[in-house]
């Protein structure tokens, strides 16, 4: 169904900048029924307490001026201990066919104009692919990476928005955004045979676990990683210029405009209530069973749905 109707159009919708819907809402009813719309289109989806721009964390705070991002990744590699076994599970996954079917899916996103010329190097890209994964376990860990979260669940979305308090307490709205799918494509700046990236989707990471649960338990501790990305239905995009992502969404409307006269709905911006929060959690729990348990499969995930749950028995307190 998603490729049957890949986005909104514009003219259903009043849009207060280029390819980009705003929307408020003040109820978890009202949520609901507005994301059951979009659910057939090909966004994907993520939650944030605040209106922060959509850059990755790396990105906020630093340039990738003299290789800095390429340091950090080397020096991730370097100073992740020998006995979490992250060399050995590398090599072991190279080896196997559901990786290469990963890879496939990735590289279909990102090959190059060229790509039907036998002397592209693929082997180039299957070690960006890695590097990704590299970043993917960092950010779980804390590490300042390229990479934004995504998941293809509107719902999920809305839990992380809510799932944490507001410590400023200065917001009016916690927010969910959808990203269209066709911005995967639209983010590549064609000049001539020249293919410049800007945005990558990144499908497949949580189907590394499948790769996982065919081995022995030495790599258990990935396993429960991948299993986190596999629940929340998540998914990752790879900034690969320091720009913010409405910006591309601007860019990407005028072009299709330009193009073939489509005026699609690129980016939704859905603001909701932080009012709404205890109803959030409460109903997402109960309707959708979205919780930190389900989200952190292990005992961080039990610590932190009680540490959640004795908060919520003091909201109105």
């Amino acid at each position: 169904m998603t490729e049957k109707y890949p986005a909104l159009k514009y003219k259903n919708y009043s849009l207060e900048k280029d390819g980009t819907l705003t929307v408020k809402l003040n109820s978890w009813q009202n949520y609901r029924d507005e994301v059951e719309k979009f659910k057939k289109y090909a966004y994907i989806w993520r939650g944030q307490r605040c209106d922060w721009p959509l850059i990755p964390l790396f990105y906020r705070e630093y340039d990738d001026k003299n290789g800095k991002l390429q340091h950090l990744l080397n020096d991730f590699k370097k100073s992740v201990p020998d006995e979490t076994g992250l060399d050995s599970f590398f090599q072991m996954m190279r080896r196997t066919k559901k990786f290469e079917k990963i890879f496939n899916e990735y590289y279909e996103i990102i090959k190059p104009s060229n790509d039907k010329d036998k002397n592209v190097n693929k082997d180039k890209y299957k070690e960006d692919f890695i590097a990704d994964i590299y970043w993917a376990i960092g950010q779980h860990y804390g590490l300042k990476t390229p990479l934004l979260d995504w998941t293809e669940d509107p719902f999920w979305a809305a839990f992380f928005a809510f799932r944490k308090q507001d410590p400023s307490n200065n917001n009016t709205y916690r927010y969910v955004l959808g990203l269209n799918k066709k911005t995967g494509r639209l983010l590549h700046i064609q000049e001539e045979d020249k293919k410049e990236r800007y945005i990558e989707f990144l499908p497949g990471l949580g189907s590394i676990q499948e790769i996982l649960e065919e081995e022995d338990s030495k790599h258990e501790k990935f396993k429960m990683m991948f299993e986190r990305i596999k629940n929340q239905k998540g998914l990752f995009t790879r900034t690969l210029k320091k720009e913010c992502i409405e910006r591309h969404v601007s860019r990407c409307y005028k072009k299709f405009k330009e193009k073939d006269g489509d005026e699609f709905i690129l980016l939704i911006k859905i603001a909701i209530l932080k009012d709404n929060r205890k109803d959030f959690l409460e109903y997402l729990e109960k309707e959708k069973e979205i919780n930190y348990k389900k989200m952190y499969p292990d005992l961080q995930g039990a610590a932190l749905h009680c540490n959640l749950k004795l908060e919520s028995d003091n909201f109105d307190k």
